[in-house]
């Protein structure tokens, strides 16, 4: 086994071995459990920020009736909170070693937009105008945020347009779960 399948083997079974610690019976992780640790791993989820979720999902509730949890999937939203707190404390940890000064936002960002464009996928054709303006626009240095944010609400929109009604309602349903007493 080369360094990469026993890298991706051991953080298959240090999740498995967390998850099954807390939850008890049966001892094995379903198919969809597998495929959810494969989209952490995909998305480059570091380990110990995916067991801090499944953590902080069998933490007590203050209060709340738990189900049993039973498979992986009950601890994916935990996962994502805990993945983008993870996200945040990093922000500005970029810095040049020869300079010590911070590594331009701008510079990553299009070279993100680069690679999406390079790699367009098929089902995405309606999105290859507003990233070949945003590119544009990182190249100029004086463009300001606020041509950036209306980007962003135009892809936004084309998505919802373009997505299956099904997707619209998964959408909907997990934003009332994640943002409760919050408006449509």
């Amino acid at each position: 086994m080369d360094g990469e399948q026993s890298g991706r083997s051991g953080y298959y079974r240090a999740i498995a071995r967390a998850f099954l610690a807390r939850r008890g019976a049966p001892f094995f992780l379903s198919p969809q459990d597998l495929a959810l640790v494969a989209d952490w791993e995909r998305l480059r989820m570091p380990l110990p920020v995916v067991l801090e979720g499944i953590e902080k999902t069998f933490e007590p509730g203050r209060g709340q009736v738990r189900k049993k949890i039973l498979t992986l999937n009950a601890c994916n939203s935990q996962v994502k909170k805990s993945f983008e707190l993870y996200r945040e404390r990093r922000v500005g940890k970029s810095r040049s070693r020869k300079t010590g000064l911070r590594e331009d936002p701008r510079n990553r960002v299009h070279a993100d937009v680069s690679r999406f464009l390079d790699a367009l996928p098929p089902a995405l054709p309606y999105l290859e105008g507003i990233y070949r303006r945003a590119q544009e626009l990182l190249a100029n240095r004086e463009t300001g945020d606020a041509l950036f944010e209306e980007l962003d609400e135009r892809v936004d929109d084309l998505l919802l347009r373009y997505c299956s009604q099904d997707d619209k309602i998964s959408l909907r349903e997990a934003a009332a779960k994640d943002y409760p007493g919050r408006g449509p």
